[in-house]
């Protein structure tokens, strides 16, 4: 599981950077403006969801298995309510946006890694 966690890491974690330092940002302001104008409306959209699930599930492993299904409905009903949706399809950039939201989750600790922190910090605390 430890592979399969840093695997989603550098690749949702990675491909922003790789895109960011490869676009050239000087050539049309307009492009670039509208290109923030996205990320922030997929953050609100996604990035929301899966945070908020993955502070609920306790460990990687669930986090890993319930919050990219869950997104991909989310995107699933998102794209539902359009006027010109006729059947499921998931745009391959829009894979890596999932991949990047479940990276954003992954980041926070698990439950026993924050329960310990906390009780070691009370521990020091008492004595």
């Amino acid at each position: 599981m430890v592979i399969t966690r840093k695997a989603i890491l550098w690749v949702g974690l990675g491909w922003p950077v790789a895109v960011f330092l490869l676009t050239d940002f000087t050539s049309k302001r307009a492009t670039v403006t509208w290109t923030f104008i996205g990320i922030a409306f997929l953050a609100t959209i996604f990035g929301s969801v899966a945070v908020v699930r993955s502070l609920i599930l306790p460990t990687y492993k669930r986090r890993i298995i319930i919050v990219p299904p869950l997104l991909v409905g989310l995107y699933w009903w998102v794209s539902s309510t359009s006027h010109y949706y006729n059947g499921f399809s998931i745009h391959p950039y829009m894979l890596l946006w999932i991949t990047t939201f479940t990276a954003t989750g992954l980041l926070i600790p698990q439950h026993s890694t924050v329960e310990f922190y906390f009780r070691r910090m009370l521990h020091a605390f008492k004595g």
